[in-house]
């Protein structure tokens, strides 16, 4: 039974979990959001007079991270062919 969960579409994965919410308001963040501090508070100001509330703001986020890229062909011709025919 729980596999069946784990190969929901996220649309279909949406709609269960409102289907199941026992709360007044439910909150759908996807999995590439960065929430701000304080943005709890600021979405429930509209709470009280409003059915839905939905943020649209969007900002990108930069990571840089050192990363050595000097063995990744290697890495995929090993894949791609196997280790022993490198």
């Amino acid at each position: 039974m729980a596999e069946k969960f784990f190969n929901m579409q996220v649309g279909e994965a949406t709609k269960y979990g409102f289907s199941i919410a026992e709360t007044e308001w439910v909150a759908v963040i996807d999995s590439d959001i960065v929430l701000r501090k304080g943005w709890y508070e600021n979405m429930r100001g509209y709470m009280d007079r409003s059915d839905a509330v939905e943020g649209s703001r969007i900002d990108h986020y930069r990571f840089d991270l050192p990363i050595d890229s000097s063995h990744i062909l290697e890495d995929l011709v090993k894949l791609y062919l196997g280790e022993n025919q490198f």
